[in-house]
């Protein structure tokens, strides 16, 4: 079947983001999500459960930080505990962080979520497992092609891979990096 496919060439262009001097395909982020991703990294067991621990294991130590975000020669202050650079819509186990997201169409979205309080918390949770985290009030979108972002901490994740980024992330979509064939 695989092969079947090859000769088939149907080739389907792909965007890439580079983050620093590193390329994510999915999703990277700052926040939060680095941060479970850090401790979801050490453990030995994978998938969904995993997943839901290491959220727990961060949510009391995560808060909100400032982060500077320079567009467009603009520099913009935005709050959150996470701020995601999605060129796909999820995370993994269809948690949509950005529905809108296409890893085809030349654009990057800008997600940033604030940290919830306990009883908001199931809701943006309820919200990224369906796909409507975009009607939440914690979350909020820009639609971009590149910005450069300045964290109070030093971590990132990319595609998952917990990363030093240093404070400063240089983040820049590059249109069509990819030729997949499908």
């Amino acid at each position: 079947a695989a092969l079947e496919v090859i000769n088939q060439m149907n080739l389907h262009r792909m965007d890439a983001v580079k983050v620093n001097d590193m390329y994510s395909f999915c999703l990277s982020g700052i926040g939060f999500d680095a941060k479970v991703s850090q401790v979801f990294h050490t453990m030995e067991a994978r998938g969904l459960v995993s997943y839901i621990i290491a959220s727990l294991k961060c949510f009391n130590k995560s808060k909100n930080q400032q982060f500077i975000v320079r567009i467009n020669n603009e520099e913009v202050r935005l709050e959150g505990f996470m701020m995601c650079f999605a060129n796909a819509s999820q995370f993994g186990n269809n948690a949509y962080i950005a529905p809108r997201a296409s890893v085809a169409d030349g654009k990057l979205n800008l997600v940033v979520v604030k940290k919830p309080n306990y009883l908001q918390a199931a809701g943006l949770a309820i919200d990224i497992m369906s796909g409507n985290v975009e009607a939440n009030k914690l979350w909020h979108e820009i639609v971009i092609e590149d910005c450069e972002v300045f964290q109070e901490d030093s971590i990132a994740h990319i595609d998952g891979e917990p990363i030093n980024s240093g404070n400063t992330l240089k983040v820049n979509l590059v249109k069509n990096a990819l030729r997949i064939i499908y």
